[in-house]
């Protein structure tokens, strides 16, 4: 610090210190938490900080260095002495403390004293410590520390600042759950926690849930955000009177930015070990979730027994598009048996469809084909779905509009298919004009057209006509009236 500076410091003394009275207020001691005023961690997210909080940027390296406090000495070595209300700040630090003692040669700020030091990812409160400022650099003992942006808090014996974004702690436990509420916990000999990776490591890690140790741990790695990371998922158990107790312990890879996937081992005490297998993707013109169950030698049933689900979306260009909607279980008792929902145990029947749509302004064409698989035999042939193998669809909407007048078009034929049942080929026209009167009070539009719909039916009783059919014209008359005033009120 030159002369210049420690005029400017002295000159300033009074009303700096009345200036920020408000916002460099002495933390509350430990263990009240020094973010009260300002954070309510009962509510998520946090709420935002304070507008200087928001003003910490800048390398720190470069960055000029601003220091008040109540009462200033200066010693030989070109240290500074602050006292009452001291505070340090350069770039994204900010330097709090009862008393600062400030080293001009290596630009040092050693701190006592209800100390609390702020920058741009993260806030620390702590008893004393130490702040190297122009290597974003320092150490804080008996430390309670919350990450901003991340709604992550804890405690720590020590804490070392060691770059921007990354800070190890000694003794130290970490939660994202609202202050008050550790509904999960980790506890680690040492913690690091790299905003920059957005990971958290944890040596001689042990995970608690509702303040029951459920993990040990050598090595434990965690997320800070929500960027995507291999590892192993919180476990989840159960019991049913199907299958006896259960354990599920999902394992996820992060495989790439636009891919992933779980697996996920579940112990059945009466069945077995079923495996599950999920995977996602998502390219630019394709995105889809492939989920894989599988249960060798029930122990109960002695069979193998699987479910595959497929769901699939494909954009070959802006008018061509493809979709798959496929599930499949290998036996009728499955999802009661291992679905892991009551909805599911009351599933009746899993739907198999493919879709091709090309659209283009005025018209679109579809060919679609469903198929079931129908899961409870009690009910009756006549009461189970057709599949449609296929249902082709056409829709016109002319772009010419003569003298005004709208036509369209809607079209279908479809294939009905069922086993020991009738089926049927139906076409079905519904060809239209209109003639759109639109007015700025109201509008008109009187309608008119014709559907006619064809079986071709095969199966059928002989009493019954195998090709019935039906011509039914119609008309329509639509109109809207608009009432509008302007009005003012007082």
């Amino acid at each position: 610090m030159n002369i210049r500076h420690l005029l400017l410091l002295t000159a300033l003394f009074t009303a700096a210190t009345e200036a920020h009275a408000e916002d460099v207020a002495p933390p509350d001691p430990a263990p009240v938490d020094p973010y009260a005023p300002i954070s309510a961690w009962a509510v998520c997210p946090p709420q935002p900080k304070r507008d200087y909080d928001l003003n910490f940027r800048g390398d720190p390296g470069e960055a000029p260095t601003h220091l008040s406090g109540d009462l200033a000495e200066r010693e030989a070595g070109g240290k500074l002495i602050l006292i009452g209300n001291a505070e340090a700040r350069r770039g994204a630090q900010r330097l709090r403390a009862e008393r600062i003692t400030y080293s001009e040669t290596d630009q040092v700020a050693t701190a006592e004293g209800q100390v609390r030091y702020d920058e741009s990812t993260i806030g620390l409160s702590g008893s004393h410590g130490t702040m190297w400022m122009d290597k974003d650099y320092g150490e804080m003992y008996n430390t309670r520390f919350w990450l901003y942006d991340r709604h992550g808090r804890g405690k720590a014996k020590k804490a070392w600042l060691l770059e921007p974004g990354v800070t190890k702690f000694r003794n130290a436990s970490y939660t994202t759950c609202p202050k008050g509420n550790n509904s999960w916990r980790v506890r680690g000999s040492k913690v690091t926690l790299d905003n920059n990776t957005g990971t958290g490591v944890a040596r001689n890690a042990r995970l608690s849930i509702k303040g029951i140790p459920v993990l040990y741990s050598p090595y434990f790695s965690f997320p800070l955000d929500d960027r995507r990371k291999t590892g192993l998922l919180p476990p989840s158990f159960g019991s049913s009177d199907n299958s006896g107790f259960e354990l599920r312990t999902p394992f996820y890879l992060n495989l790439a930015p636009n891919y992933d996937a779980m697996i996920t081992p579940r112990y059945l005490e009466k069945r077995g070990t079923q495996l599950t297998t999920d995977f996602r993707y998502l390219l630019p013109q394709q995105e889809g979730k492939i989920r894989l169950e599988y249960l060798r030698q029930d122990d109960i049933t002695e069979d193998n027994r699987s479910r595959i689900t497929v769901r699939d979306t494909t954009r070959f260009s802006s008018n061509l598009t493809t979709n798959i909607d496929y599930d499949r279980v290998s036996d009728s008792r499955y999802l009661q048996d291992l679905g892991d929902s009551l909805k599911l145990a009351s599933v009746s029947f899993l739907k198999r469809a493919g879709k091709v749509d090309y659209t283009t302004s005025w018209w679109q064409l579809s060919v679609q084909v469903d198929d079931y698989q129908t899961l409870d035999r009690t009910i009756p042939l006549g009461s189970r779905p057709y599949k449609r193998l296929p249902r082709t669809t056409f829709n016109l909407a002319s772009p010419i509009h003569p003298l005004g007048i709208e036509s369209k078009l809607k079209s279908e034929a479809v294939r009905f298919d069922a086993d020991k049942r009738v089926t049927a080929d139906r076409i079905d026209l519904w060809p239209d004009i209109s003639l759109p009167i639109r007015r700025s009070a109201f509008e008109i539009t009187p309608k008119t057209g014709v559907r006619y719909t064809s079986y071709r039916l095969d199966r059928q009783d002989s009493a019954i006509s195998s090709n019935p059919s039906r011509t039914t014209p119609f008309a329509s008359l639509d109109s809207t009236v608009y009432f509008e005033r302007n009005i003012s009120i007082g």
